[in-house]
């Protein structure tokens, strides 16, 4: 009973010092996605390689779906034909995996070095999920089960010290009721043992979230020991450690841009009802942020909505997708309305997945993807400026055309 009631005590003072600490006067940014900067790409990009994905008749795939990006290849999904393929860094074909993985999706297991694919859509059954690990360069190794806990602490954070952040998954009830209870929407772990669950959310005060997300976006990567998170629809911005929970800011976006926070705290269930419908069909509405990486003064994020258009907006459009924000001046500068210039030889580097999903990020690099045929459009639209392309984009234009695999788009930014 002791050890029962001292669990309880340390459950309800980590409960009253997170709700104390979120009380607290948190620095509100102002975005207005609509009014934000652009300019030429030379002006923000310090380098960029373009990469071209080798194509042959077995590379060949339509669009980058997901992207894996380890110290050695580029593994990628791609969901029309379900098929993942490897390549090297350098877009070299390495390896085509096709077969009774349905939807691809994939994870570096950071303790053996190697690929986890493994089929979680549906998921049938969270207690044995059908997986297949492969080497770095697409070789089979081992077929095996997971369940969803084993699974998520790979997918999970790496913090340092052996510690593993996560994001802990709760299940709606069969009826779809909401009871009242507090639940904690993230794990750290020591090894593979669990150190402690943080971040508690009560389920009356938040029935949006937990009806459309259930559960919190923890990002792609750690930072001294430390990730960020953004809650959905009113977009507080956390820095999570191993043991704690520490709000830094909240975006606050234009009211046609986001929901009443009347509504984002209903707890009428019809209310609640009939905001997720409007959010099925809504592009405007942004439900959360994500993608949150600093860069000294600088912070960038993508602002994710529920349904995204099928055409490119363009840079006048007010959907704009991915921002660099200086924190000293407040300026907001949209990736969407940078203009490619002799940095980039005239050629595009962001695309509709980038706007969407956010661009990738690895060892202090960004990457994107550009379809061949947006390239050899762009090649042959901007051919009076006399572009100095590299070697490897003149060996490209030489050999290959508009139907061969995507570019892989790698940047560093300017501080």
């Amino acid at each position: 009973m002791k050890v029962i009631s001292s669990q309880i005590c340390g459950c309800i003072i980590c409960i009253i010092l997170f709700f104390e600490t979120n009380a607290q006067v948190i620095e509100k940014l102002r975005i207005n996605p609509a009014i934000s900067y652009g300019g030429n790409a030379s002006e923000y990009i310090k380098t960029i390689e373009y990469i071209p994905l080798e194509t042959t008749k077995e590379s060949l795939f339509g669009a980058v779906s997901e992207m894996l990006i380890t110290d050695s290849s580029f593994i990628i999904s791609d969901l029309d034909t379900k098929a993942l393929l490897f390549f090297t860094r350098s877009g070299r074909f390495l390896q085509k995996i096709k077969g009774k993985i349905v939807y691809p999706s994939a994870w570096l297991d950071k303790k053996s070095n190697t690929i986890l694919v493994c089929n979680t859509f549906p998921l049938t059954d969270p207690h044995s999920i059908p997986c297949i690990r492969y080497s770095l360069s697409g070789k089979k190794l081992q077929s095996l089960s997971l369940t969803r806990n084993e699974l998520d602490l790979i997918r999970g954070i790496d913090l340092g010290n052996e510690y593993t952040v996560t994001r802990t998954n709760y299940d709606l009830p069969v009826d779809g009721k909401i009871k009242d209870t507090t639940l904690f929407l993230i794990s750290t772990y020591k090894g593979g043992s669990l150190y402690k669950r943080i971040f508690p959310f009560n389920t009356l005060e938040h029935q949006l979230f937990f009806k459309q997300n259930r559960s919190l976006n923890i990002g792609s990567m750690s930072e001294n020991g430390s990730v960020y998170v953004v809650t959905p629809f009113d977009h507080f911005l956390y820095k999570v450690s191993k043991d704690k929970v520490t709000p830094m800011y909240q975006f606050v976006f234009p009211a046609n841009r986001t929901l009443p926070r009347g509504i984002i705290e209903s707890k009428d269930s019809r209310v609640i009802d009939s905001v997720q419908k409007i959010l099925a069909h809504d592009q405007n509405i942004i439900v959360n942020v994500k993608n949150i990486i600093f860069n000294g003064k600088k912070m960038y994020f993508n602002a994710g909505v529920s349904v995204y258009p099928y055409s490119d907006l363009g840079s006048g459009g007010s959907n704009q997708f991915n921002f660099i924000y200086d924190l000293n001046s407040g300026k907001l500068t949209s990736f969407e309305r940078f203009t490619p210039d002799s940095t980039t030889c005239y050629l595009p580097f962001t695309s509709l997945r980038s706007r969407y999903w956010g661009m990738d990020y690895f060892d202090g690099f960004f990457y994107t993807n550009i379809s061949s045929l947006n390239i050899f459009a762009a090649k042959g639209a901007t051919k009076s400026k006399n572009p100095n392309y590299p070697p490897v984009l003149q060996e490209y234009f030489n050999t290959q055309n508009s139907r061969s695999n995507p570019v892989i788009v790698k940047m560093k930014l300017k501080e």
